[in-house]
């Protein structure tokens, strides 16, 4: 794939966030370099490429986040704010689940949900 600048834009955005975003999250970090068109092409090479790859959160709404050239990890596990929205990849190690006889599993993903740091703490009393 060509590095171009909206791929090189899309994937820094990526790769420096704290947490898997969204298209209209990644949209409005990276401007008006290119065509919403052209943001969802370059979404699906990277994560052909295996750079990025993509979640659907409880919400149904895709997220995406940075996979490193040495992060061989097929599983990740997040957590997903019921208040705020948001979803972290949390740093904890890679779950491995064993599918059904003859089945061959590419990519796990374990969605863990409740309240962020940040609305817990709104949410006191």
């Amino acid at each position: 794939m060509r590095n171009t600048p909206a791929r090189r834009k899309i994937l820094a955005v990526i790769t420096n966030s704290d947490h898997i975003l969204s298209y209209p999250e990644i949209k409005a970090l990276i401007g008006e370099i290119c065509s919403r068109v052209t943001i969802y092409r370059v979404l699906e090479r990277l994560e052909q490429e295996g750079a990025i790859y993509k979640v659907a959160g409880v919400d149904g709404t895709f997220r995406f986040g940075s996979q490193s050239p040495k992060d061989n990890r097929n599983s990740y596990i997040h957590f997903s704010c019921n208040a705020c929205r948001s979803v972290t990849k949390l740093n904890e190690d890679s779950v491995t689940i064993n599918g059904p006889l003859m089945h061959q599993i590419h990519f796990s993903y374990l969605s863990i949900t409740g309240l962020c740091p940040e609305c817990r703490e709104s949410q006191k009393i």
